[in-house]
């Protein structure tokens, strides 16, 4: 029963959210959080399934000061997409930290389509 719901969601959920929703971010900054504002999201969707991987330097003030596509993990090239992410990738904050280093290393990951429908399914129904 849950392989066919999975099934169902999978092809009408492209048509029910076609904005922000339709894809899921994940955050890995060891010691830190994100601000009360949350990550960014691109301004720009797509409907094709894939992640965009962002690398990313925050200061201990919980400012992004750089973002890159990371070419290796990322599996959508598209240039309007991934600058997209980059640019909401700088606009998200995180919490000041005094004893952080000078420019901690980081990484978010947009995952987008199917992948994103997927993932979201499996987290919310195990």
């Amino acid at each position: 029963m849950k392989r066919l719901f999975f099934i169902i969601y999978l092809f009408i959920c492209p048509f029910l959210s076609m904005g922000q929703d339709s894809n899921l971010v994940s955050v890995s900054l060891p010691g830190r959080t994100v601000s009360a504002y949350g990550v960014a999201r691109p301004s720009i969707t797509t409907r094709e399934s894939g992640v965009i991987v962002i690398q990313i330097k925050v200061d201990q003030y919980g400012r992004v000061k750089k973002a890159t596509v990371d070419k290796a993990k990322t599996t959508i090239m598209d240039r309007a997409i991934c600058n997209s992410a980059i640019k909401a990738a700088l606009s998200t904050g995180f919490n000041k930290s005094s004893s952080a280093p000078k420019l901690q290393k980081g990484i978010i990951t947009y995952r987008f389509g199917e992948l994103a429908y997927k993932d979201n399914f499996i987290k919310r129904n195990g």
